[in-house]
């Protein structure tokens, strides 16, 4: 009855284990993303691909600062002048 015990708890610290160690971000690098969103000609493209960039759960404060900071800039689009 131990060995079968034992045995069921090696199976599930092995699953939780592997559970944690899966990426939970799989989507291209962040600076890549950004390059893509302001060299797309669409700009409804290039806001979709920002607020793809912003929903991500893996990003920085920083990352998102500036992901938010290009996809407002992008809405306005030189409104200042």
């Amino acid at each position: 009855m131990t060995f079968k015990l034992a045995s069921l708890r090696a199976l599930v610290l092995g699953l939780l284990l592997a559970a944690c160690a899966t990426p939970v971000d799989t989507g291209p690098a962040f600076d890549a993303a950004i390059a893509e969103a302001r060299a797309d000609t669409n700009p409804y493209a290039a806001d979709r691909t920002l607020t793809e960039l912003v929903s991500r759960t893996g990003l920085t404060d920083d990352q998102r600062a500036r992901a938010l900071y290009a996809r407002g800039s992008l809405r306005r689009q030189a409104g200042d002048d």
